[in-house]
């Protein structure tokens, strides 16, 4: 009975040992992944360093131009889509070029198949916002603006209608107005229409 009892510890540990062996060689596995991971992440991060540093500025070729990231010590990230808009976030650079998320704020710049008439007529639609206030028009660059806040606390710049019943809509945030964050007026400033 005891050589029974034995043979089955053995047996039971000989194969928690080869159990162990394939966890370490699992984990070895897992480790050397996470670390190419976070090796490619670090490049990732680097390249994006350095794409923030630049003011970007983004043409529709047909709509407007606006430009991301202006002012000194300025960042931004931006995704573009040449046909409805783009939307960027803007925000100030550490003295070690990394992102300052203390101040960040968004610029959004759309193009609507509507006019201006049919977004004052149902916001909600063409802005996913209830207005919440009215403020009237806003001049950027010699073009009256409707300009309104809307529930979320985005501020909506609603261009007049363009020649083909289309019409640009930009947006930020309340909250970069109420900071005064120059970099996102700014920003904001350098909106065109074509």
């Amino acid at each position: 009975m005891k050589k029974v009892f034995f043979s089955f510890a053995i047996a039971t540990m000989m194969a928690s040992l080869m159990a162990c062996g394939g966890k370490t060689e699992q984990n070895q596995n897992d480790q050397d992944s996470t670390a190419v991971e976070a090796e490619a992440e670090e490049v990732q991060e680097f390249k994006l360093k350095e794409i923030m540093k630049t003011p970007s500025t983004m043409d529709n070729n047909k709509y407007f131009t606006v430009t991301y990231g202006v002012g000194e010590g300025i960042g931004n990230i931006v995704e573009w889509d040449l046909d409805s808009g783009v939307y960027g976030h803007i925000f100030p650079l550490k003295e070690d070029g990394t992102r300052d998320t203390t101040g960040d704020a968004t610029l959004r710049v759309n193009v609507k198949d509507a006019t201006l008439d049919d977004v004052k007529a149902d916001p909600k639609k063409w802005t996913l916002e209830e207005v919440m206030e009215d403020r009237g028009t806003t001049t950027i660059n010699g073009v009256d603006y409707w300009t309104f806040e809307g529930d979320a606390r985005m501020v909506f710049y609603v261009a007049p209608t363009l020649s083909d019943n289309k019409v640009v809509i930009a947006s930020i945030p309340q909250f970069a107005i109420d900071r005064n964050l120059e970099y996102i007026m700014n920003s904001l400033q350098t909106l065109k229409l074509k």
